[in-house]
This record gives C-alpha cells, sequence and structure tokens, in this order.
C-alpha cells in the first residue's frame, strides 16, 4: 500500500463547496455594503440587506439602478483580486523554437 500525498477527493469538493458558499457570502455583503452607502442610509450592512432591498424594491424605477451598480461594484471588488492574482502566477511563455540556444 503506498502512501499518497494529495487530500482525497471528498476532502477537495468539501474545500470546493464551502469556499463558493463564504464566497457568495462575501458578495452578497459588499453588494448590501455598496448599496447602503451609496443611497446613506444609516443602518449597518448584513449579509441579508442586499437580498431585502431587492425584494422589497426591485419594482422601483428609481431604486433598481442604484441596486444593480451595487451588484456591479461587488462582483468588481471579488473579480479584480483574482485576475491579478492569476496575473502573476501567469508566466513567461517559452516559444517553441528557437529560445533553446
Amino acid at each position: 500500500m503506498s502512501i499518497r500525498n494529495e487530500p482525497p477527493l471528498w476532502a477537495k469538493i468539501s474545500l470546493g463547496i464551502g469556499l463558493f458558499v463564504a464566497l457568495i457570502l462575501i458578495w452578497l455583503f459588499l453588494a448590501g455594503k455598496f448599496f447602503v452607502t451609496l443611497q446613506d442610509i444609516s443602518t449597518p450592512a448584513s449579509i441579508m440587506t442586499f437580498p431585502n432591498y431587492w425584494l422589497a424594491y426591485s419594482d422601483d424605477q428609481a431604486i433598481k439602478p442604484w441596486l444593480i451598480g451595487s451588484m456591479i461594484g461587488a462582483t468588481f471588488v471579488l473579480v479584480i483580486p483574482f485576475a491579478f492574482i492569476a496575473f502573476l502566477l501567469k508566466g513567461n511563455k517559452q516559444s517553441l523554437y528557437g529560445d533553446a540556444r
């Protein structure tokens, strides 16, 4: 019997699901925080702030652009660090011919 150095499949799947759920919760908090900040609402933001305001005001044409803007802002705040890390980890491509000398 050989010793494996990698974690089992169930641990990888559990970690992936946990990170995905954490990312969604962080996105919900950021979208709620952006909306509360943009609208100058004095209540503190929580994870349920954005869903509650979306359910209550998504039909209001004066508020809906602010809700969508806070969604876009939260998405950019979460995507930009991952894109920057991917850019840093990309590395240089070595050409197939001519660079061996």
